[in-house]
């Protein structure tokens, strides 16, 4: 194989090695969960918040079926970051708090568990 390729491919893989072990890189997290009302339906329109734990700034927001997977980019290092599911009609749901960034495997999504919607607004 020519020496060329060969330094390509060891170069095109540090670059990667070092992409994943920087924890000052931003991350891309992957989230999944489930979402169900009282009355075991699946309820509909709803929305999932990712938010900041320290101010609860709402950084990203996506609509959401009853079961979902989803990602986002979080800012470099690690931080802690909370999930809250709107629904309409429902009050919203917020999750505890999840220290997330630095080389997580992003293929590998967190599992947020189910929201379970229990107040009627």
């Amino acid at each position: 194989m020519p020496k060329r390729i060969v330094a390509l491919g060891v170069a095109g893989g540090m670059s990667i090695g070092c992409a994943l072990l920087n924890p000052t890189a931003e991350s891309f997290i992957k989230v999944k969960g489930a979402i169900s009302d009282s009355d075991a339906h699946r309820p509909s329109g709803c929305v999932l918040e990712v938010a900041t734990a320290g101010n609860g700034a709402v950084i990203r927001s996506f609509d959401v079926e009853p079961e979902f997977e989803k990602g986002f980019t979080a800012a470099p290092g690690f931080h802690e970051y909370y999930f809250t599911v709107r629904c309409p009609g429902w009050a919203g749901i917020k999750s505890k708090p999840y220290e997330l960034g630095g080389a997580r495997n992003a293929s590998i999504p967190l599992d947020l568990g189910t929201f379970q919607l229990q107040e009627r607004k």
